[in-house]
C-alpha cells in the first residue's frame, strides 16, 4: 500500500496476503502433483478450496487500492492522475509477471524438443501474446497459458483501468449504507447468474466471466473501505473477524456444494474489514513478522511457484517406495522442500526484480 509521500500499511492485511498465497500455492501443489493420491481428511478438504484465496486477493486488493488512491479521484477524473495511477499499478506487477512469462520459453523448448514432453496448446504464440499484453485473464477464448496463475493478475489489471470510475463513484457516495447495499447487489446479483447459467450447481460462473468475477469482488472491497471509514478501532473486531476465519475453514472443511461458495466470499469480505479495524490479537497475529514477510514476497510468490509446479508433476511417481509409511514420508519431505525453494525463489525475485523495478518505474 503505498503513496507517493508516505506509505500507508496496515501489517495485519499485508499478513493476510501471505496466508491465501499460501493457500493457494497448497492448492495447486496438491492438485497437480500426480503422485499424491492420499486422502488427509479435513486438511485435503481445506486444500482443495485453496482457489479461494484468489478471491481474497480480489478483495483485498480492492480495498487496498481505494484505501490509497480514491482520494485521487475525488469529484473528477483527471487524466493525469488517471495516468499515474496506471503506471503505478503497471509497475507494481508487469516486471515480475514479465520476467515469469519469458522464464517459460526456455521450458517449452527443453520440454518439447529435448524431452518429448507433449505440451499440447499451452505454449501457443497467442497465449504468450495474450500474457504479454496481459489480457490473458480477460476470458478470451483460449487466453489462458503459459505461466497459469498469470490470469488472475491480468484480470486485476483489468479492475485497475475500471478503478478510476469506481472511485470516482464511490468517493461521490460514501455514507456507508450506500456501499452495504452495493455489497447486498453484487451477491444477490450473483447468486441469480449462478442459477442461470449453472443451475445452482456452483457459484462462479465459468472462464468466460471471468472479468464478473474479478471486477465484482474488487468493488466488493472498494465498498468496504468505505464502511471502513465509517468505523472506529476496537477489540470488538478482533473476535469479529475470528469468528469470520473460524467459520470459513470450517465451511471449507464441512465441503458443502460449491454453488455455496458465496458464504466464503462474504467471510472474506468480513476478515478483510475487521483486520483493518482489529486492534488486538487478531491483528497481532495476522500482522506477526513471519506472516508480514509472506505477504511482502506473496506476489513473487504466486507467480514463480507454477514453474515448479510443473517440474514437480513430471517426476516419476516411481521415487516413491512401496511401502506406506515411506510413501508418506517422502511427500512430506518433498512438500516442505517444494515450499522452501518457492519461498527462496519468491524473496529473490522480490529484492532483485519486483522492488527494484517499482522504485526504478515510479519516478516516470
Amino acid at each position: 500500500m503505498e503513496n507517493d509521500s508516505k506509505r500507508l500499511t496496515i501489517p495485519a492485511l499485508t499478513g493476510v496476503r501471505g496466508i491465501a498465497a499460501i493457500w493457494v500455492v497448497l492448492h495447486h501443489l496438491m492438485g497437480r502433483w500426480s503422485f499424491v493420491e492420499s486422502d488427509y481428511g479435513a486438511f485435503s478438504r481445506l486444500v482443495d478450496r485453496g482457489w479461494l484465496g484468489v478471491d481474497l486477493f480480489f478483495i483485498l486488493s480492492g480495498f487496498v487500492i481505494s484505501y490509497v488512491h480514491r482520494d485521487d479521484f475525488k469529484g473528477h477524473l483527471s487524466i493525469k492522475l488517471t495516468l499515474r495511477f496506471l503506471v503505478l499499478r503497471l509497475a507494481r506487477i508487469y516486471p515480475v509477471h514479465l520476467v515469469m512469462t519469458l522464464a517459460f520459453v526456455p521450458v517449452f523448448f527443453v520440454s518439447k524438443y529435448f524431452l518429448s514432453f507433449d505440451v499440447g496448446d499451452t505454449f501457443s504464440l497467442s497465449k504468450f501474446l495474450y500474457s504479454i499484453f496481459l489480457i490473458n485473464g480477460w476470458g478470451l477464448i483460449e487466453g489462458g497459458g503459459w505461466n497459469g496463475p498469470s490470469w488472475s493478475v491480468s484480470s486485476e489489471w483489468f479492475a485497475y483501468l475500471a478503478f478510476p470510475i469506481i472511485a470516482l463513484f464511490l468517493s461521490k457516495y460514501r455514507r456507508r449504507w450506500v456501499s452495504i447495499i452495493i455489497i447486498i447487489i453484487i451477491f444477490i446479483g450473483s447468486t441469480v447468474l449462478a442459477f442461470k447459467l449453472n443451475n445452482g450447481s456452483q457459484y462462479m460462473l465459468g472462464e468466460k466471466w471471468t472479468l464478473f468475477r474479478v471486477s465484482t469482488e474488487f468493488i466488493i472491497g472498494c465498498a468496504l473501505r468505505n464502511i471502513f471509514d465509517s468505523l472506529y478501532k476496537s477489540i470488538v473486531w478482533d473476535i469479529v473477524g475470528s469468528i469470520a476465519v473460524i467459520l470459513s475453514i470450517a465451511f471449507c472443511v464441512l465441503d458443502p456444494s460449491h454453488f455455496y461458495d458465496f458464504f466464503i466470499i462474504a467471510c472474506f469480505a468480513v476478515i478483510v474489514v475487521s483486520l483493518s479495524l482489529a486492534n488486538g490479537f487478531f491483528a497481532k497475529i495476522f500482522g506477526s513478522r513471519v506472516l508480514c514477510y509472506l505477504g511482502v514476497v506473496s506476489y513473487s510468490m504466486y507467480m514463480v511457484h507454477w514453474i515448479f509446479i510443473l517440474v514437480l508433476s513430471k517426476l516419476d511417481r516411481n521415487i516413491f517406495l512401496d511401502d506406506q509409511n515411506y510413501q508418506f514420508m517422502a511427500q512430506i519431505f518433498v512438500a516442505i522442500s517444494f515450499f522452501v525453494v518457492v519461498i527462496l525463489a519468491a524473496h529473490f525475485m522480490y529484492y532483485l526484480v519486483e522492488a527494484p523495478m517499482r522504485r526504478r518505474l515510479r519516478p516516470r
